[in-house]
């Protein structure tokens, strides 16, 4: 059984503070520890329940942010940018995915650093008129492959949306977020034992099918700012629905998801004021 877990940081254990997920801040390295931590805990989980093959995908930020010589040595990492998939880039061919170390979409109240791909510039995504974050974007692009996400850890913030979209999925809450840079966070020893006990539970008896994305898939996208809509909407195939407001249409979730991130790259080269 082939195993994939695509790796986020913010709803890592322990993890509250800019300063622990930006590769340039102070506390940047004991952020690493703790991701590394975290996606052993899921990696002796899914061995326990069986698995002959764990794949992780480092998929935060720079993508770079594991530790290789801490990780466990039964996994296989995929480490660094610029990857098709991003990030659930080598899902195709597992059985399952666990989702660790996620975070919410933008705009939800209470939740560790709430943002939807870039803090920056993202204000909301809508998939055929649902507003989805980066849980979501990525559990469809792992069901356009036939790949159930059946088990995921955050905060309570993210087990909402997570269950929402998933009923059944199993979720390692590991802190309270009473804040978007403030949580009530569980001893290392207790979050690291849920998350290899609900990644053994997911992998072992899960009876999640895999999510089916729409297709065609529509997807409005409100922009931070006036500028990222001009220039986003220069991009061939989107149009303007108003100030902050773009728009387009692909026929799958992978070309849907091609265009969201060229759609991204032009708008990020705003004119900050």
């Amino acid at each position: 059984m082939r195993v994939y877990i695509s790796a986020d940081m913010e709803g890592i254990s322990g993890v509250v503070h800019p300063s622990q997920i930006d590769p340039d801040g102070s506390d940047y390295l004991r952020g690493r520890r703790l991701q590394t931590g975290d996606v052993n805990a899921a990696i002796e989980g899914a061995l326990q329940a069986g698995a002959s093959e764990v794949i992780v995908n480092d998929s935060h930020w720079v993508q770079r942010n594991i530790l290789l010589e801490d990780l466990h040595p039964c996994a296989r990492l995929i480490s660094g940018s610029t990857k098709r998939l991003g990030m659930v880039h080598g899902v195709e061919g597992a059985d399952l995915a666990l989702f660790i170390g996620y975070h919410a979409k933008h705009g939800t109240p209470y939740a560790i650093a709430d943002h939807t791909w870039s803090s920056s510039c993202v204000d909301d995504l809508r998939l055929n008129g649902q507003s989805i974050g980066e849980f979501a974007l990525n559990a469809y692009i792992c069901g356009y492959f036939g790949v159930p996400v059946v088990m995921a850890s955050g905060d309570q913030a993210l087990e909402n949306e997570a269950k929402a979209l998933i009923p059944g999925i199993q979720v390692a809450v590991v802190k309270l977020a009473t804040g978007r840079w403030a949580a009530e966070c569980l001893p290392l020893s207790e979050s690291r034992k849920l998350i290899r006990n609900c990644a053994k539970e997911a992998v072992s008896g899960h009876n999640i099918q895999p999510l089916s994305p729409p297709s065609p898939c529509k997807v409005d996208l409100d922009l931070m700012v006036t500028e990222m809509a001009d220039r986003a909407e220069y991009v061939p195939g989107v149009h303007r629905i108003g100030g902050r407001t773009i728009g387009f249409e692909c026929e799958d979730i992978i070309k849907a998801f091609e265009m969201f991130r060229t759609v991204v790259n032009a708008a990020s080269l705003f004119t900050p004021f």
